[in-house]
């Protein structure tokens, strides 16, 4: 059984000791049946009852029994040895199994750097497209206010201002999957949190609105 196991995994040995469990109990229950025929034939021959093909049964026997000894003595020996060889190959597995956790571990870092470094430049994309749509919108409000009556010039400037675009921004990646950051309530509703508009759709409302106060600004001056 130590020759066979050798090249086996700690499953298959483990399969292998279970088998030989299972024979070992097997013979056990035929030893009892053997030494309870032994006994009976030993007292047929004390009372000289013995003769004939029960004489020579009780000389088959005691050489059944012999055998029977023999092999669970094998079986002992060779599952001793197994489980000798399974605690080897479970401590030869759980390093192998390390040694290859450790090189996915730092497969996936060097794939996660590569991703960090992504994010960074998709960020940074992102940072810029911030500051460039906040200044657009400050310029394109400044020019308004110059030709809205005094009284609507506060609701002119409040247009950028109304858009929250940091709220815009931080809403938009995390709707793309990005951390969970609390958000105000200006675009999300408490029923349905991650029903809001894109910035873009966002923006084109503040164009409405700035295209309305024009177009009254220009009725005004009619």
């Amino acid at each position: 059984m130590t020759d066979q196991t050798k090249s086996m995994d700690s499953k298959s040995i483990q399969a292998a000791i279970a088998k030989a469990e299972g024979d070992l109990e097997t013979l056990t229950t035929l030893m009892g049946d053997l030494q309870a025929e032994q006994r009976k034939l030993a007292a047929l021959a004390t009372l000289g009852l013995l003769e004939g093909a029960k004489a020579g049964r009780q000389k088959e026997v005691a050489e059944e029994i012999a055998l029977v000894q023999a092999r669970q003595a094998e079986l002992r020996t060779g599952i001793d040895g197994a489980r000798e060889l399974l605690e080897r190959t479970l401590t030869e597995e759980a390093a192998a199994q390390a040694k290859a956790d450790w090189e996915e571990a730092e497969a996936l870092l060097k794939q996660a750097g590569e991703v960090a470094r992504a994010a960074q430049e998709a960020l940074e994309k992102a940072g810029s497209k911030y500051s460039e749509l906040s200044n657009l919108i400050e310029r394109a409000v400044s020019l308004g206010c110059q030709h809205v009556p005094a009284h609507r010039r506060y609701a002119m400037a409040d247009l950028g201002r109304s858009l929250q675009l940091a709220e815009l921004f931080a809403l938009a990646l995390r709707n793309a999957g990005g951390p969970d950051h609390k958000i105000l309530p200006t675009y999300v509703c408490a029923t349905q949190p991650h029903v809001a508009p894109t910035i873009e759709t966002a923006l084109a409302g503040c164009v409405r609105k700035f295209i309305e106060a024009r177009d009254h600004a220009e009725a005004n001056d009619r």
